[in-house]
């Protein structure tokens, strides 16, 4: 059929009149629905959904709330804010609005002025149509009195209430006479008190011009009637009032009306509201499935007579109390308006009722309607066939329909109302559910609108489907903003067995209200600690906005509080209890939160609506946050929305919501008591009581009339008992958090994403250079270079930023301003360098971790750039030690080629009479072994020869009465015999001459036959002192040899076979007074692998030695540690070539309680030292820094851990031409000032020993002395220094005596490992704490420092030499305190 005109259809339906403009004269909900409704009708039925012109009356509130109905309306007119009679309720203004906007008709809605005759009695007047009943029907059967009176007179079944008996007829203009009017209302308190009397309580007190939940209260007893008296008559002043027996049990139903001008009636079936609190409906459905359908068809005909009998016109409800168990029904009222669930009738009948009503006022006969027609099962084509409404049947509806009403109260409190923001609602409509909004985006409730904002309605083919389809939609719903709302409250009211089994009643809600039955489910942990991510993220957004504000003032004082963006404290109050957490920001988006011994981490996702998605272990959780006056408001998705109080002042006494001051309820200065209501206050048209959170005087703070805020003071309490106030304690337990107890939990983010966050000034997640060993210890060899590349990157990227301002001698606020002028419109770079230079010291151990982790093992030309421009840093500015390091690494980068360095070589060894000292004096990274060993085949004989005399020499360097002969045979055919002595054996002794022998072989095959020959040396002593040294090259391996370790499974063949030819020929090595055997695998570029072979372990490998040259067996005391450890174990891989760490355990040690206790040794051996030189200090100081990254990357050795303790030796292997004792003094200047700067890390790495070895002489006279400056804890103190002069054994070359360096006294060597001293300090360390005598060398440290610092501002005083001392006291027999000298770790006490 073509779309008909609005007139067209009006008079093709047998309509009066056309109705095109229409004024609404309500707000929120209501106003939003019949804009709807009625544009929706206009586009189906018309085709036009510009058909209808709405004009909306929108006052200063609903514009401020941004309310979704003005945005409907067409054009909307502004009214008076503030109270609703100042608007939607002044009759006069309505009038005068639609006057002024030539409206033809007034839609009234509910509530407000809907059921205020004189509005339809004055728009009558005016010429204006009313979309409602008549003015006499609607005082008459509108007002709760009179409606009553009638059916009474209509003989309805009513409740026992105060005006049973009186009847009347109704008048000619469908009033009532006054007088019986007059006598079924109360005058006054009292008679309302007698009334209760007479019908017996509980009652309810109601105003029959109330509606929603207001002016109506429940009574169990006179004192309750007398405070409902006050609140019923102020909620609805002027309104008459009556009482009805309060009927329990029963179940409210209702019956949907619906009258023309023509005299007739549609009952549209009807709907069960018995789900309220406070008379207040929560869910509406139908059809009323607890009555049976013949009673209630008898309901509904009983209510379209009483309608029909006094020419009712427009929509009404009939509603009913029904009893369930003897199906009897009684009038309750009639209210002559379109209620708040008519969509639940709409959802069951087709029939659209504000549309209905539109066409009611148009004068269309009923069974005109189109969805009227359909309802009763008549054909589209049908449209003349006659309706009877009290005789036909209606199709009943095959679905069940139930809404929930989504309002601005706190379930957690009784249901008060509460305004606010609103600043997102996210509701998705599906097949079985819709819902609509009083409100859109950034809009709100204000404290005169009413309290409900939202309607849900879920439907099914039975009740149990659309149960469950309004659970699942009402889960999925978000409010966010500052109101409180009941959906969490819905969904576990839907779930509950009484609802599901619609065993029900009125009452049923408001028993589990005032028993807390209906309590949400969670747990306090989570709460606590999602209030606590809540508010760490808050404090983080607050302070960056500040920072930001700050910078772009130009204001720099912030900069220097950056630290507590990193670290800070958070305080959750929950339930009666304190908790403190120290949180920690490790990322932009890590959190960790430490509180007691529980440290838990959390990843924080914002979103832009400001949700925050926190991901703990393998669990997120959506959290939203608002902190308001009364505390925090934290809601956890899917599980609860939970108040955290803020903590007040107990004796305070505080508004919990925003309203009005109606009256106190005490005099001022009378007691009230805990729990007892204190005050009234008006919101949201509704009178709610304020009770006392304690017992005391009250003082009144606010008068009768006062608007107040959520958290405002209302008055103050002299506590009677201030002993009895509940009181706040602190957490103290394990904080057992949820997210946490699944074994599965995910782990930590991946090592090179935690480096990056601690280069971008986040606390790093564990120790920076334990992080970064981590790192590179699990990666591969050919990724190291693109790790190290992206960390120093990653450095200068903000580093080269500041640097470039501080190299024009600015200061640090000069170079800051100077960024910040650069970023006017990028602040947030200017706080990003801010934030990272404030964790400088963490960053700059992670660059140096960097360096020294890839110095020994990456292509060092890939890195020159980058590394470069690290030595370009300023020295100073904390820059030093990076400068330093990055420096050195440089030389090494800048080393020629190993082509290159090979023809230089070449060059310095193709002369007659090479200089050899020069050359084993270049440093290894230009004339190293793995060059000269390349040069054994060359085509040259000469070259050959010098190239393996300068082996022999650079490696028993500084050995005297060395004498070397070298034969020629060929390429990679040499021999070689040299003799050498120990170089530690005193002079005054007679020094043992050894013999070697160092043939050089083209490949492991010419091993057998080498050894099948006689052996050239001869053993004079009879003592085995001689040695082979066997070189296999320049090429010993067939296989791979691009790293080093590359050739593991070839030399470890190598080994094996060794071994059993050495065993086959032991009585010819015997005979030639060989003890050691050892070879050397050439592999160029890289450097040889070696491998040791001793008489004493049976011709053995010594594994201890693995890829460590001969003479460091010696050198770095190895074979010292063989003797005194069990198990000693060689860490492989090391970062320097030079560097040796072991592992082993003191033998004959008692197990301690944490087990026999372990020590790990770092050895380097270096033959470069300068004393003379003013910056000698650096290369030791490089060299033990060297030994510490050795000790921390051994550590994460599983084999290693962090248990043992350690030791470092450096043996300087060159001699120095100064006085001993002056030596002795640079040595431990030196070394206390390395304790002082490195301290931190030497304790994390458990040092307890430093050992300096270096020999004292000269080139002509030789050695004389060899010094030995030893760091050790063995004394009790902290690394206490002493100096000892060293003698060798003359036959193993190993350390056997000691003397003082001052005093010439014999002196044993200490060792930190020691028994007792070992034990307790490895069970300090243990239980996180220091073993006690170590602090007395920690003061000494720190003194150091204080001078150092002293002499670096100018001081011209010297150090003492005495800078410490200390003394054990020791409680004797006669408990007298004595100083003791007893040797270290004896103490037995505590």
């Amino acid at each position: 059929m073509a779309p008909q005109s609005l007139e067209e259809y009006v008079k093709s339906r047998g309509g009066k009149r056309v109705l095109r403009r229409i004024l609404i004269a309500n707000n929120g909900m209501a106003a939003t629905k019949a804009i709807m409704s009625m544009r929706q009708w206009a586009f189906l039925e018309l085709g036009d959904a510009k058909a209808l012109e709405f004009i909306a009356m929108a006052s200063k509130d609903d514009l401020e709330a941004n309310a979704e109905f003005i945005r409907l309306a067409d054009a909307f007119v502004e009214v008076p804010a503030g109270k609703n009679t100042n608007n939607y309720k002044n009759v006069e203004l309505i009038v005068e609005t639609a006057k002024k906007q030539k409206v033809d008709c007034v839609w009234p809605g509910w509530g407000h002025a809907s059921e205020d005759p004189a509005l339809p009695r004055t728009l009558a007047e005016a010429g204006i149509m009313f979309l409602g009943p008549t003015a006499p029907v609607m005082h008459a059967l509108g007002d709760k009195i009179a409606s009553t009176i009638l059916a009474q007179s209509s003989k309805v079944p009513c409740i026992p209430w105060n005006g049973e008996g009186v009847t009347a007829d109704i008048q000619a203009d469908g009033s009532i006479p006054e007088e019986p009017f007059k006598r079924a209302c109360l005058q006054s308190c009292e008679e309302a008190r007698q009334c209760a009397a007479r019908i017996g309580y509980p009652v309810v007190l109601k105003a029959s011009e109330g509606g929603g939940g207001k002016g109506i209260r429940k009574c169990a007893n006179d004192e309750e009637l007398k405070t409902g008296w006050e609140q019923v008559t102020t909620e609805v002043a002027g309104s008459p009032v009556f009482m009805m027996q309060l009927c329990t049990g029963a179940r409210h139903l209702e019956v949907q009306l619906v009258g023309d001008e023509h005299g007739q009636v549609v009952a549209l079936i009807g709907r069960d509201c018995s789900t309220q609190r406070r008379f207040q409906k929560i869910f509406e459905e139908g059809p009323p499935t607890i009555v049976p359908r013949d009673t209630f068809l008898e309901m509904e005909r009983a209510a379209q007579r009483l309608t029909q009998n006094i020419g009712y016109v427009g929509a009404g409800t009939v509603e009913y109390l029904f009893n369930a168990e003897s199906k009897e029904f009684y009038f309750l009222e009639l209210n002559p308006r379109l209620q708040v669930e008519h969509p639940v009738t709409e959802e069951l009948t087709g029939v659209n009722l504000p549309a209905t009503q539109l066409q009611v006022c148009m004068g269309i006969p009923l069974e005109n309607i189109p969805q009227i027609r359909r309802f009763y099962g008549k054909a589209n084509d049908d449209t003349t066939s006659p309706i009877k409404f009290l005789e036909d049947n209606y199709v009943y509806p095959p679905r069940h329909v139930i809404a929930a009403r989504i309002t601005a109260e706190n379930p957690d409190d009784g249901f008060k109302p509460t305004s606010g923001r609103i600043d997102r609602i996210k509701f998705q409509s599906s097949v079985s559910c819709w819902g609509y909004f009083s409100v859109g985006a950034n809009g709100g409730i204000h404290e005169y609108a009413d309290s409900q904002f939202g309607h849900i309605f879920a439907h099914g083919g039975t009740r149990e489907e659309a149960r469950k389809a309004l659970m699942l939609s009402l889960r999925n719903m978000d409010v966010v903003g500052d109101i409180r709302n009941p959906v969490e409250y819905l969904v576990e009211l839907l779930g509950m067995n009484a609802f599901i089994d619609n065993t029900i009643d009125t009452s049923w809600l408001d028993g589990l209200i005032k028993e807390k039955t209906v309590a949400l489910k969670y747990d306090s942990f989570d709460v606590v600690f999602y209030a606590a991510v809540f508010r760490a993220m808050r404090t983080l957004r607050t302070r960056k906005e500040e920072l930001l504000a700050s910078l772009g003032k130009g204001q720099l004082g912030l900069l220097g509080q950056l630290a507590t963006m990193n670290q800070f404290p958070i305080e959750i109050a929950f339930e009666g209890v304190k908790y403190n957490f120290q949180v920690r920001r490790c990322g932009p988006d890590i959190l960790s939160f430490t509180i007691g011994e529980r440290v838990m981490q959390a990843k924080v996702r914002e979103q832009p609506d400001g949700a925050l998605f926190v991901s703990v272990g393998n669990s997120v959780m959506k959290i939203f946050g608002t902190e308001e006056a009364l505390g925090l408001r934290l809601r956890l998705e899917g599980i609860a929305t939970i108040m955290l109080p803020t903590l007040y002042d107990p004796s305070e006494l505080r508004s919990e919501f925003n309203g009005k001051v109606v009256r106190y309820l005490q005099d001022d200065g009378a007691t009230v008591k805990e729990g007892e209501p204190y005050v009234e206050l008006e919101a949201m048209k509704m009178i709610m009581p304020v009770k006392a959170s304690a017992t005391g005087k009250i003082a009144h703070t606010r008068g009768a009339g006062s608007i107040v805020a959520a958290g405002e003071l209302l008055g103050n309490l002299e506590l009677a008992d201030p002993s009895q106030v509940k009181k706040i304690v602190p957490f103290d337990g394990d904080f057992a958090l949820a997210a946490l107890a699944d074994p599965g939990t995910k782990d930590a983010d991946d090592l090179m994403t935690q480096v990056e966050l601690a280069l971008d000034g986040y606390l790093p997640q564990q120790d920076p250079a334990a992080m970064v060993q981590q790192l590179f210890r699990s990666a591969a060899p050919a990724d190291y270079n693109k790790i190290a590349t992206s960390v120093l990157e990653r450095y200068l990227a903000v580093e080269e930023k500041y640097a470039q301002e501080v190299k024009t001698n600015m200061s640090a606020d000069q170079a800051f301003l100077s960024l910040i002028a650069q970023n006017k419109d990028s602040l947030e770079q200017v706080s990003a360098i801010a934030l990272a230079r404030s964790q400088l010291a963490a960053r700059n151990e992670i660059v140096l971790s960097t360096l020294r982790s890839v110095r020994a093992v990456a292509d060092a030309a890939d890195l020159a750039g980058i590394v470069k421009r690290l030595a370009e840093l300023p020295s100073e500015h904390a820059y030093g030690e990076v400068s330093l390091v990055a420096n050195q690494y440089a030389d090494k980068i800048n080393a020629d080629p190993f082509e290159e360095r090979r023809a230089k070589l070449r060059k310095m060894l193709d002369v007659e009479s090479p200089n050899f000292q020069e050359i084993i004096s270049l440093r290894a990274n230009v004339g190293g072994v793995e060059v000269l060993a390349d040069l054994l085949a060359d085509e040259s004989a000469a070259v050959r020869k010098h190239a393996y005399e300068a082996i022999v020499r650079r490696v028993y360097r500084m050995f005297p009465g060395l004498t070397v002969e070298v034969t020629d045979n060929g390429p990679s055919d040499l021999d070689c015999k040299y003799t050498f002595q120990y170089p530690d054996v005193p002079s005054e002794g007679e020094p043992i001459t050894r013999g070697g022998y160092a043939p050089v072989v083209p490949s492991f095959s010419a091993l057998k036959d080498l050894l099948a020959k006689p052996i050239p040396l001869e053993d004079s002593t009879g003592k085995s002192v001689n040695a082979i040294a066997v070189v296999i090259g320049p090429k010993a391996f067939k296989g791979d040899t691009s790293g080093f370790y590359s050739t593991d499974d070839e030399f470890k063949e190598m080994i094996k076979e060794t071994e059993s030819l050495l065993k086959a020929s032991a009585g010819a090595l015997k005979a030639a007074g060989v003890r050691k055997f050892s070879i050397m695998a050439a592999q160029a570029p890289n450097t040889p692998r070696y491998a040791t072979f001793l008489v004493e372990d049976g011709w053995a490998e010594s594994l201890t030695c693995r890829d460590m040259r001969g003479t460091f067996r010696h050198l770095l005391e190895v074979a010292r540690l063989d003797q005194e450890y069990d198990d000693l174990e060689r860490i492989v891989p090391v970062i320097g070539r030079s560097s040796h760490v072991f592992v082993g355990t003191k033998k004959g040690e008692a197990r301690g309680k944490l087990g026999k206790p372990k020590t790990v040794f770092a050895h380097i051996i270096t033959h470069t030292v300068d004393m003379k030189a003013q910056d000698w200090m650096q290369w030791p100081e490089t060299l033990l820094v060297s030994a510490v990254d050795e000790l921390e990357r051994a550590r994460l050795n599983p084999e290693v851990g962090t248990k043992p303790n350690s030791h470092i030796l450096v043996h300087f292997n060159s001699l120095v031409d100064l006085e001993p004792l002056v030596v002795a003094e640079m040595l431990e200047n030196f070394i206390n000032g390395f304790v002082a700067e490195h301290g931190t890390r030497l304790q994390r790495s458990k040092v307890d020993e430093i050992a300096l070895k270096v020999g004292i002489g000269s080139e002509a006279a030789g050695r004389t002395h060899t010094l030995r400056l030893t760091a050790s804890s063995t004394t009790g103190e902290y690394l206490k220094t002493s100096a000892l002069f060293e003698r060798a054994d003359a036959l193993t070359g190993a350390p056997v005596s000691w003397c003082d360096a001052k005093s010439g006294d014999e002196r044993g060597l200490l060792d930190a490992s020691e028994g007792r001293m070992q034990l307790k300090r490895q069970i300090a360390r243990a239980a996180g704490s220091t073993y006690a005598p170590e602090f007395l060398g920690m003061m000494k440290v720190e003194l150091i420092k204080k001078w150092g610092a002293y002499r670096e501002a100018g001081g011209q005083r010297p150090t003492p030499s005495d800078l410490f001392k200390s003394a054990e006291l020791v409680l004797g027999a006669d408990g007298e305190l004595a100083e003791s000298s007893r040797s270290p770790g004896e103490n037995n006490v505590g």
